[in-house]
């Protein structure tokens, strides 16, 4: 992982940042589902959206899920979190309207592709900012006019559908069982990559998750070892081996101009299909499985390992 990921965690203690808190809030999140704490798991999700708005993508997860416990704690404690600044502020008779402002200038333009906000930094965020590594930032960087009619907002709109319908997919493929908790996560650390406004260098230890699963499925499962590695390689390649000291800073500007870190994010999403294809847990009967899943029964050799 030091390999692999060794970059990320560089670009994190640069940059002080303070995304390892919200991972590690996420992974006890994902730690409670696992346990079928639905409660805990809904909390501790919603503090980690709270102090970054990416894991709002678990909300729309839970819901998929069926996972209305977790649901309605998430959105309780997401609402109480937020209102803190505001509700420290009245006791003290300061500035109360912290949450409202948020709202305003960063999240609704934010949502809405092609907007803009009077904050300084946000020009930064949605122009051609070759350190948005985010699928917002690859199109800003290109589709700078209409291209064969469509402008860059439609691009972007029609980009983020398509990643969001392949996200979509391996959640329904992925049953509603608590051994499959772990890929589902892994999967949506990447969408958030994927699908923020802005993604920069050190957001990318939210892929450390992700990269141990796929390692730790391609180590053990000998049906996708030779799959799993040969993406294994190309996904640091594409995060991390083409945009260092070693590789020059030519070839580090190429990367980050053609969005090479969230390809190489997004590549992991082969391993993951592959498992929620041939994988199911041990003691998990086929009759079982069919009712787990939203798939039909597959092919006989779909057995599991010993």
């Amino acid at each position: 992982m030091l390999i692999t990921c060794g970059k990320h965690f560089l670009d994190v203690i640069t940059y002080a940042s303070h995304d390892p808190l919200s991972l590690a809030l996420i992974m006890f999140g994902t730690w409670a589902l696992f346990n079928g704490r639905e409660a805990a798991g809904g909390a501790w999700l919603a503090v980690a959206a709270a102090i970054r708005a990416s894991p709002l993508i678990y909300l729309p997860y839970l819901i998929l899920k069926r996972r209305l416990v977790a649901c309605i704690v998430f959105i309780a404690v997401l609402f109480g979190v937020s209102l803190i600044p505001d509700i420290i502020g009245a006791l003290r008779g300061g500035y109360t309207g912290h949450l409202t402002e948020w709202l305003g200038q960063v999240v609704g333009p934010a949502l809405m592709p092609g907007n803009s906000s009077k904050l300084v930094f946000w020009d930064i965020w949605n122009g051609a900012n070759l350190y948005n590594q985010s699928l917002r930032g690859v199109i800003n960087r290109f589709a700078t006019s209409p291209v064969f009619g469509l402008t860059p907002t439609m691009i972007l709109i029609v980009v983020d559908g398509i990643f969001a319908v392949i996200v979509g997919v391996l959640l329904l493929m992925s049953p509603r069982r608590r051994e499959y908790v772990a890929i589902d996560t892994a999967v949506l650390l990447i969408a958030m990559l994927a699908l923020s406004p802005m993604s920069s260098r050190y957001h990318y230890i939210f892929v450390l998750p992700a990269v141990i699963l796929a390692t730790a499925a391609t180590m053990t499962d000998p049906r996708i070892r030779t799959l799993g590695s040969y993406v294994l390689v190309a996904s640091f390649l594409l995060r991390a081996g083409t945009s260092n000291d070693v590789a020059g800073q030519r070839l580090t500007d190429f990367a980050y101009t053609y969005g090479f870190m969230p390809l190489g994010a997004i590549a992991l999403y082969i391993i993951f299909a592959a498992i929620l294809w041939v994988w199911r847990p041990p003691g998990l009967s086929a009759a079982d499985d069919k009712a787990a899943s939203v798939r039909q029964p597959r092919i006989s050799w779909r057995t599991s390992v010993e």
